[in-house]
């Protein structure tokens, strides 16, 4: 497994809300209503929807948690700092 620490996450992404995917994953939208995403190769996107596989985290103690397939590379961890404002 890797684990990396993503620093392509821009200040702008900070003011998210959580949505409830239904399967023990969150989604972040943003105030523009777009979707925050999480590719493979640890580049963020905006999505239109929510709770597809780059759109989809999980939530740790104070980060959240992107889990993405590597395919030959294996899995791949991307974890993004979470602050409260």
């Amino acid at each position: 497994m890797i684990i990396a620490y993503s620093d392509k996450v821009q200040p702008g992404f900070a003011a998210c809300t959580e949505v409830d995917n239904g399967n023990g994953t969150i989604s972040l939208q943003k105030p523009n209503g777009k979707f925050l995403a999480v590719t493979p190769e640890g580049s963020v996107e905006e999505r239109d929807t929510p709770g597809g596989v780059w759109e989809s985290f999980k939530k740790g103690s104070n980060c959240i948690i992107a889990e993405r397939d590597g395919e030959a590379k294996g899995p791949l961890v991307y974890v993004l700092m979470a602050v409260d404002i």
